[in-house]
């Protein structure tokens, strides 16, 4: 992860600069000192911006190529019966990751699913893609505010939902 990371941040030079100045105005300082921000610099502050490049990183390349479940009941999946017990892998790069989804037909689609359809940033998501942290923000109802969220796309690399890994902040604090 670290080092797609590094790579990403050469091709983007525009985002190395932005994280750059962002890291800079958090943690002034360890910029005045010239040195690396402390542990517990890091643990209180966490700049949005910061979180967002992490998340847009590890959708962007995951380090994970395939996630793996086994069913815990019988269900369905865009029409296919998955019965209890069935292993079921999603790969982490490609459609609904690094390109748009695959076209499915609503009648096999769940009915969460096609309300989650109609609030889905992924609806205009030609620039899939592309490196944008910034696609990890999203306005606030109320105030129009844009605050970072983990949730706002799609990440495999710590799984979803109720077993996603509970390690995720400490692999963002490293």
């Amino acid at each position: 992860a670290m080092a797609w990371a590094i790579k990403i941040l050469v091709k983007y030079p525009h985002v190395q600069q932005k994280l750059r100045k962002v890291l800079q105005e958090a943690y002034p300082e360890a910029l005045k000192e010239k040195r690396s921000p402390t542990r517990e610099e890091l643990m209180n502050v966490v700049p949005p911006y910061a979180e967002a490049f992490m998340s847009e990183a590890l959708r962007y390349q995951s380090p994970v190529p395939i996630n793996g479940r086994t069913a815990t009941c019988d269900t369905i999946i865009l029409g296919y019966p998955i019965p209890k017990g069935c292993n079921v892998s999603t790969m982490t790069r490609g459609p609904s990751y690094r390109l748009p989804s695959y076209a499915a037909s609503d009648s096999v689609r769940t009915a969460s699913c096609l309300k989650d359809d109609k609030t889905s940033p992924m609806l205009d998501a030609d620039d899939m893609g592309e490196f944008k942290p910034e696609r990890w923000f999203v306005t606030k109802q109320g105030n129009g505010e844009k605050v970072y969220d983990a949730a706002a796309w799609p990440n495999p690399s710590f799984g979803f939902g109720l077993r996603s890994c509970f390690g995720r902040r400490l692999a963002y604090l490293e």
